[in-house]
């Protein structure tokens, strides 16, 4: 087993992270302008750019803070911070956060599925932005992490 160490603050990640899911979707929504429209028909590009920050950004950091921070800091106390553990928990996380928020709205009207899969793809975004950002790195020293696996249990 191997274990990962982040090499920069982990309030980095926590800090930066909430902004993939709004340059995701914002590159969703002009990739799709673009395939149903062409660049010269997207009317509004002010608004293709702004909602996704609009509502992206207060959403990202409300499912940080209540999600992803516990979160975070239970697979750090536990060792067990890698990056499958931080994008697993991200996507759903992100599934969660998006459904909830489109529960609360009620809009727009799509189905639970495509919610939860569009919020898990958002949140997946930002779990892998979490990893890029705090620079989790693997590590070699399996003898020392055994030990301390035995320390904590004990």
């Amino acid at each position: 087993m191997s274990t990962y160490t982040n090499t920069r603050p982990l309030w980095y990640g926590v800090l930066l992270a909430p902004f993939a899911p709004p340059l995701l979707q914002m590159f969703l929504q002009i990739t799709q302008a673009y395939m149903a429209r062409g660049f010269s028909q997207i009317y509004y590009p002010q608004m293709e750019l702004a909602l996704p920050f609009a509502f992206g950004i207060p959403i990202g950091y409300a499912a940080m803070v209540t999600f992803g921070v516990p979160f975070i800091l239970a697979l750090r106390r536990f060792k067990a911070l890698s990056w499958i553990a931080v994008t697993g928990g991200a996507t759903v996380a992100g599934a969660v956060a998006l459904v909830l928020f489109f529960g609360l709205i009620g809009w727009p009207k799509q189905s639970f599925v495509m919610s939860a899969a569009h919020g898990a793809m958002l949140g997946c975004s930002s779990g892998l932005m979490f990893c890029v950002v705090v620079g989790l790195k693997k590590t070699e020293n399996e003898e020392e992490f055994a030990s301390e696996r035995l320390s904590d249990v004990a």
